[in-house]
């Protein structure tokens, strides 16, 4: 079957919808239209065209990230501007780039508690954008391949503090990090063979490891900047441009870690990168790092692990055998021949037959397949409704009441089960990685009123979030595509008179699955269509919608309530909580 084949001509509404699900936070009916017009490939030039972002100011509209830490500063609430910060940045974000960026996170896990600096966490964030700018851009070669993000995340502060790869030193070697770059940054294990021996490593290849990765601290005033990154980085222990706490011997690691380019795989000190007494300097010390990840990525089974770990968070979490052979197996062939270079690989997927479900025969397609996270229901939400009228305040124009809204955002977002930038463990969030239930981890009972709370708090004028959702206003403009004859237009059901054209319609824009692909049944749209109207009669609800703008306050009020109701109905609903 043709899994990889592109799809060809306009994307359509349907495949447009589904294809900025999964590559953004969410897009409303104007930015569905638009892609609806392009190809694939078109559409995905325009997701993937995105720009570093500035840094994060204050509340008072000043910026301190790229300021020297300072002895009074608030540097707890500096922590959690980071956070909120990049919920507004997944808002206000119209590319696919702060999706990648939180892939990325997914991947190469950091905690902030742990942390506990706005600096690294900041600068670990940018490492990542500017990596993915840089690749999708084909620019910059010292800092555009997945390869060279790996090497670098291995001296980042934040992940030196966090897997205490800064207590990593010669005779005293801390393997924390060596293990989790092997067993879950880059290759995994595999199955294991015998105690020690895994398919894929061996315990003896993480303390190889973990001796080229030796002899390097956190740089607590984030001055030492990398040339290829422009950004701070880790520093090495040193003295007289001697790196004093690195293991300088020769690493070798076992056949498990052998392929054609490295067959019998060691890491032999650089002598042009030593001192003239054969000592190790900070650039052999890093040249030692450089070469095990090379060696690492030379194994296809890394170029594999890491495409499914793409599929898994773009597409769906079961990797059957055929999807192992058919999926997997040639796009991590694509990433090792675009020498790591996620660009290709990506556009190859999102422009596939199987991503769009398009092939002859496909009657399980994975539209509306996964459930989505809570930045799915909550942004996702947000950036679904937008239109002219309701806009959340940006960064730029009001720093304060910005961070006053995105502080109601987080802490919806933690109430529906995750605790954003503060992942489970180092192996991430559990619905990214968890077998058996992957993304059925964000449903718990509580999770799942949390959602519905949020929705409802939502369309509530004084939920004291600093923003709401007025239906009345939303239905009263064209963006909302609702006309009077669909409102008013009647549909008899069991004798009972429903607005179903407009129940249709609001179906239609916010859930993935629609009446129109066979998804559901007339009952269940004849449920909303109870539903909006909460008991009123279909003549009151045509009245008070043809005087909805009278100025009569009781009018409005009701025939927002009943808007109320059929967004409440829809939004709330088992297909909401799928993308």
């Amino acid at each position: 079957m043709p899994y990889l084949d592109p799809i060809t001509g306009n994307l359509g509404e349907r495949r447009a919808r589904h294809l900025l699900r999964r590559l953004t936070y969410g897009a409303n009916q104007a930015q569905i239209d638009a892609f609806a017009g392009m190809t694939a490939p078109a559409a995905l030039n325009q997701l993937f065209n995105f720009a570093v972002p500035p840094p994060p100011l204050d509340e008072s509209g000043t910026s301190w990230v790229n300021q020297p830490p300072q002895n009074d500063e608030d540097e707890d609430r500096q922590r959690h501007l980071i956070k909120l910060w990049w919920l507004g940045r997944m808002y206000e974000e119209d590319t696919a780039l702060e999706r990648l960026t939180f892939f990325l996170h997914t991947v190469l896990t950091t905690k902030d508690e742990t942390v506990r600096s706005s600096r690294a966490i900041y600068y670990q964030l940018q490492l990542f954008r500017t990596y993915l700018y840089n690749d999708f851009n084909n620019v910059n070669p010292n800092f555009n391949r997945y390869t060279q993000l790996i090497k670098k995340i291995c001296i980042d502060n934040a992940m030196l503090v966090f897997l205490d790869g800064r207590l990593n030193e010669k005779g005293n070697p801390n393997e924390n990090f060596a293990r989790e770059l092997l067993e879950l940054f880059t290759i995994g294990k595999g199955d294991t063979i015998a105690p020690g021996n895994y398919t894929n490593y061996t315990e003896d290849d993480i303390r190889a490891a973990a001796k080229a990765l030796t002899g390097w601290t956190n740089d607590d005033t984030f001055s030492n900047i990398d040339p290829d990154t422009g950004l701070p980085i880790g520093i090495v222990k040193e003295y007289n441009g001697v790196a004093i706490r690195h293991d300088n011997s020769i690493k070798t690691f076992s056949s498990a870690l052998a392929s054609p380019t490295y067959p019998a795989p060691q890491i032999v000190p650089n002598p042009a990168l030593l001192t003239a007494g054969g000592e190790p300097t900070a650039a052999s010390a890093y040249d030692e790092i450089s070469q095990l990840i090379d060696i690492i990525y030379a194994k296809e089974e890394a170029a594999r692990y890491l495409c499914r770990k793409i599929y898994r968070y773009f597409v769906y979490h079961e990797i059957t055998p055929d999807i192992e052979s058919n999926i997997i197996a040639p796009l991590a062939q694509d990433l090792m021949s675009n020498g790591y270079r996620l660009r290709p690989v990506l556009e190859r997927l999102f422009s596939s037959q199987h991503f769009f479900e398009e092939m002859a025969g496909v009657e399980d397609d994975k539209f509306g397949a996964i459930i989505k996270s809570p930045l799915e229901i909550s942004i996702g939400t947000l950036r679904a409704l937008r239109y002219p009228g309701f806009q959340l305040t940006p960064m730029s124009a009001d720093p304060a009441a910005h961070y006053m809204q995105m502080e109601a955002i987080w802490a919806a977002v933690k109430r529906m089960g995750l605790d954003f930038l503060e992942p489970y463990d180092v192996a991430g969030y559990d619905p990214y990685h968890q077998a058996p239930g992957y993304h059925r981890n964000w449903i718990t009972t509580n999770n799942l009123a949390q959602r519905y709370a949020f929705i409802q708090k939502l369309l509530d004028e004084n939920n004291g979030w600093g923003f709401w959702f007025d239906s009345l206003a939303w239905a009263n403009d064209p963006a909302a595509g609702i006309t009077d004859a669909m409102a008013t237009t009647p549909t008899n059901v069991d004798g009972m008179d429903l607005a179903l054209d407009l129940v249709r319609h609001v179906v239609h824009r916010f859930l993935p699955l629609t009446d129109t692909a066979t998804e559901f049944t007339p009952e269940r749209i004849h449920y909303f269509g109870v539903f909006h109207l909460g008991g009123l009669s279909f003549a009151n609800w045509v009245f008070n919608w043809n005087n909805r703008n009278s100025g009569n306050p009781d009018i409005s009020s009701d025939t927002r309530a009943r808007l109320n109701n059929l967004l409440n109905a829809v939004l709330q609903s088992p297909e909401y909580q799928l993308h």
